[in-house]
């Protein structure tokens, strides 16, 4: 038809015009097969209203790579794994006399943009379009000729793949109502999902373009010719019906909130106004850019400024700000949510909102803040205004140590330090997944989670990092007795150190123990019906999930996953040359899961031995090999961006060591990298050979520089980074090692 072929040459001329701008190079699909579950429709930075397809047998982004598409719904996650969250208020064009014609069409012709998705629905030919702003979104929909028209707005959807855990989402309730003959409102309600959360209803107000000349609106499937389906523990749903011309555009301006239908009109009309959908797309494409064109790297391939910018791109989808959306309580406090899940987050993404963006981590602190004051605790995982589920630790900690020892301000840091004791010393009580600390009374009297508890190995370690945490904060307060306190306990991951357990040659790992004191050699692990039923006896390769010792990571990765602690890891190992051969193994033996964030850290061990050599060979051959341009071009699951935000540093030439003030320095990627941190100031890395992958020797700002780690003040007062490179390995780095955990006088 000829309004595809125009529509292809708008699109391209489009592209043409913003071939310089870094936003160009985003491409939504890339992490949508595979593990990678990344949302390729419209979004906004940190945006409330991701608007894009839902396919049969989604994923939890709702999307499917070659699949079928159910509609178009507006509330999603990014890169999660899990049970579904989101897909809240569907809409499906499609041409037929009733909805029995409504099933699940193929699609094709495909595009993907920062702030726009596009697709041609098979079934009917019908071109469907969005666009968003933080709080609504613009469906564009070319029909071809026909009297039979419609748009299905379905209330009663959410997104469904299973009962994956006894994480799936419940219908609760739905409302519709036709309103004039332009206009429709209602809401959603639903519960659990990922995080076995309470209920969270999303309401919506839609106004058309072109008036429909009829509709039908459905409770449970039964037709009606009432204008208002009331409240109802039902699924309700409203079709529109229209003529149209051939290449006829309608489109659908809506609002989301989770107050009211008031407020989602308000959302609507406030937020898009008089604007068109090419105004709308444009606008969401420059909040893109404002994010994007704040580091911009010297390459001549595409396909790597295509990898970089979606993994930044990636980073920017959640957490949501739901500004003035708080249903709770009111607070003059920017509420967020889908913090999905700090767990994943503090490690990477949160670091890297802390340079490019520190006012927005500063929100997002001083909003988990908000929820401590009136729910009781910080959230290590919240979503639909719900905290759960609690993976590790109380990681919330680690994220405000992280903005703390970097000196953001305008966080309340007494309070903070309330909030993060509170973690460590009341347990939650009832379900110890949704929030603070379980295990908690073993974990003070004994030093270490016992076997009577799951998770109890990897809480242990992460335990002992979030009170690293609340020691850096106590003591930046002039709190010593809180310092030396949990200075000490940062130290209890020790107690689960089994000193003669002994694999491939190498003795020390964490081990499981029992709460009298002896090691649990006979462990086992009754997995539950969804992952087979089947029973593990434990040793150093088990993986697992809840109930598990260890979550999802073995103990040859856990027990080198302690970052705040190197020096006594190398000695708990047997000495440098033993942990050297050790990681060796490691990584050779592919022991090390990229995909999965507590190896995050493990290849930069070998820069604490003055080994920075060997950090970049390993970082080198991840970000080769394990990063693309194709739909699987992930590692596993995005999560919220965090496996996005490890390339981006890594990339860059530089990596945190989340709750402490430093940055290890591995290897560019690229021939120069420049970050743009705000008045005039600009930080920038350079190599001299590109070609060449080993540091010679280092200046900063002209200086010589002779350790291998930067501090966060050197980056954020802006500089110059020079690296020299070499094309074998050196000694570069070995002078000065970085800082790890001082001891205690307990």
């Amino acid at each position: 038809m000829k309004f595809f072929n125009l529509f292809f040459l708008i699109s391209l001329s489009f592209s043409i015009a913003v071939a310089q701008k870094n936003t160009a190079f985003v491409d939504p699909f890339i992490g949508t097969e595979g593990e990678g579950h990344t949302f390729p429709g419209a979004s906004f930075p940190f945006g409330m209203v991701k608007l894009g397809p839902d396919c049969e047998g989604h994923s939890n982004s709702g999307y499917i790579s070659n699949g079928k598409i159910e509609g178009f719904s507006h509330t999603h996650v990014s890169g999660t794994g899990g049970g579904a969250k989101y897909g809240n208020i569907l809409v499906r064009p499609f041409i037929g006399k009733s909805t029995d014609r409504v099933s699940a069409t193929a699609f094709s012709d495909e595009v993907a943009e920062a702030g726009y998705y596009a697709t041609t629905l098979d079934q009917d030919k019908i071109r469907a379009e969005m666009t968003v702003t933080e709080n609504a979104g613009i469906h564009q929909y070319t029909f071809p000729k026909s009297n039979q028209s419609k748009i299905l707005i379905d209330a009663g959807h959410h997104l469904f793949f299973g009962d994956q855990w006894g994480e799936a989402q419940q219908f609760v309730d739905s409302e519709i109502e036709v309103i004039g003959n332009n206009a429709v409102a209602g809401y959603s309600t639903v519960r659990h999902g990922w995080n076995f959360g309470g209920a969270y209803t999303v309401y919506f107000y839609a106004e058309l373009s072109k008036p429909f000349i009829g509709f039908t609106t459905y409770k449970s499937g039964k037709e009606s010719n009432k204008k208002v389906q009331f409240a109802s523990k039902e699924k309700t749903q409203a079709c529109l019906s229209f003529q149209t011309k051939e290449g006829e555009q309608i489109q659908l301006r809506v609002g989301i909130s989770f107050l009211s239908t008031a407020r989602a009109k308000h959302n609507l009309k406030s937020s898009l106004g008089e604007l068109n959908f090419e105004q709308v797309k444009a606008n969401a494409f420059n909040q893109w850019e404002n994010i994007l064109s704040k580091i911009n790297i010297e390459t001549k391939s595409e396909a790597e400024k295509t990898v970089f910018y979606t993994s930044l791109y990636h980073s920017y989808l959640m957490p949501v700000c739901r500004e003035d959306e708080n249903p709770k309580w009111k607070s003059e406090v920017k509420n967020y949510d889908d913090f999905y899940a700090l767990w994943d987050t503090y490690r990477t993404s949160h670091p890297l909102m802390t340079i490019l963006t520190p006012n927005r981590q500063v929100e997002m602190i001083n909003s988990l803040l908000d929820i401590y004051k009136h729910e009781g605790y910080l959230p290590d995982a919240r979503s639909g205004n719900d905290n759960g589920r609690t993976q590790g630790g109380s990681t919330a900690d680690i994220v405000i140590a992280d903005a703390f020892v970097k000196g953001l301000k305008g966080i309340d840091y007494e309070l903070a330090l309330e909030a993060m004791i509170k973690n460590a010393e009341v347990s939650p009580g009832g379900d110890e997944r949704k929030e603070g600390r379980g295990g908690l009374s073993d974990y003070n009297t004994l030093g270490y989670v016992s076997t009577d508890f799951e998770r109890s190995g990897s809480r242990t370690i992460e335990y002992s990092l979030c009170d690293y945490s609340i020691a850096t904060l106590a003591k930046g307060l002039g709190k010593n007795d809180l310092y030396q306190k949990y200075l000490h306990r940062a130290s209890n991951w020790e107690n689960l150190w089994d000193e003669n357990y002994d694999s491939e040659g190498y003795k020390g790992f964490i081990m499981p123990r029992k709460s009298n004191g002896e090691w649990h050699s006979d462990f086992i692990l009754v997995n539950r019906e969804a992952d087979g039923g089947d029973t593990i006896r434990f040793n150093e390769f088990t993986t697992g999930y809840w109930e598990a010792f260890l979550y999802e990571s073995s103990s040859w990765e856990y027990s080198l996953a302690i970052p705040h602690d190197v020096k006594t890891l190398i000695k708990k190992c047997g000495g440098e040359e033993i942990l050297e051969k050790r990681l060796d193994t490691f990584f050779e033996k592919d022991y090390f899961l990229v995909s999965n964030e507590p190896g995050f850290f493990t290849p930069f061990l070998y820069t604490y031995m003055g080994k920075h050599h060997r950090t970049v060979d390993v970082v080198k051959g991840i970000l080769d090999q394990e990063y693309t341009t194709a739909r699987n071009g992930i590692p596993g699951n995005d999560d919220s961006g965090a496996m996005g935000a490890w390339f981006v540093f890594n990339a860059m030439g530089f990596y945190p060591n989340a709750g402490q003030d430093i940055y290890l320095i591995s290897s560019p990627k690229y021939p120069s990298t420049t970050i743009e941190l705000g008045e005039g100031k600009t930080f920038t890395v350079t190599k001299d050979h590109p070609e060449r992958t080993y540091v010679k020797s280092a200046k900063l700002n002209g200086k010589p520089l002779n350790r291998a780690f930067l501090y966060h003040k050197e980056i954020i007062d802006g500089g110059l980074l020079e690296l020299s490179m070499s094309k074998k390995p050196t000694q570069w780095g070995a002078e000065q090692l970085p800082p790890s955990l001082p001891k205690t006088n307990l």
